[in-house]
């Protein structure tokens, strides 16, 4: 380990005169020496490896990607479309076993990718220098917290309703009434989840165009 820093560190100083082929080596203690030590002031990487910030921010557009266009996708793909109000003749019950089926198979690695894409964010803004591209990461970084906040004040009440609808009627069929409200209490989901979906929104497009504006990660 201490040999390959060791030959990064020269190849990172070493001088090629456009004259001629002759690589120059600055004496040790020179200015240029020292300047190549400071990699992390000047952007250097070394050996190509990125930094902690590059490393934050990757994190933040994989996991924001994630979460923002998995809540896409189960909007229109898979089974949830079938629960939509005049999409099927399905009955309630059907719909609800369908809507639980989709929440629970998502619950958890959603959460997960939400909040890691939160603290990747609050680390990129943290460790960010340039005004501008900090303060975006940090708006990113509040709409990534604001999204599990949203979920448990709203989203979640409606959630524990229509599972409460679905095992009352796995003990008893429901009605036309308790039907028509657990239509009702779908559609109030739906409605809820583009808001949730908007909401994610802000976070991948912060750690984009905080990528896009950073220093290459991969240096050839």
């Amino acid at each position: 380990m201490r040999r390959t820093a060791i030959v990064c560190l020269r190849r990172l100083t070493e001088v090629r005169p456009r004259s001629s082929g002759i690589l120059l080596t600055p004496p040790r203690g020179s200015n240029l020496l020292k300047a190549s030590t400071r990699s992390k002031v000047t952007g250097i990487h070394l050996c190509n490896m990125p930094s902690p910030a590059d490393i934050a921010l990757v994190t933040a557009l994989v996991t924001s990607s994630y979460f923002t266009f998995s809540s896409i996708g189960i909007s229109f793909f898979g089974v949830m479309p079938a629960t939509a109000r005049g999409r099927t003749a399905l009955a309630a019950a059907d719909r609800l076993a369908l809507w639980e089926f989709s929440y629970e198979g998502g619950k958890l690695h959603m959460g997960v990718s939400g909040i890691i894409s939160a603290l990747a964010l609050s680390v990129g803004a943290y460790l960010t220098s340039a005004p501008l591209l900090r303060n975006v990461l940090a708006a990113g970084a509040v709409a990534a917290y604001t999204v599990p906040l949203f979920t448990t004040i709203f989203l979640l009440p409606t959630n524990k309703d229509l599972i409460a609808m679905r095992k009352a009627n796995a003990v008893k069929p429901m009605g036309s009434r308790e039907e028509q409200r657990a239509l009702d209490q779908l559609d109030k989901w739906r409605a809820l989840h583009r808001v949730r979906i908007t909401l994610g929104l802000f976070p991948w497009l912060a750690s984009a165009v905080a990528l896009l504006a950073a220093d290459p990660i991969i240096r050839l």
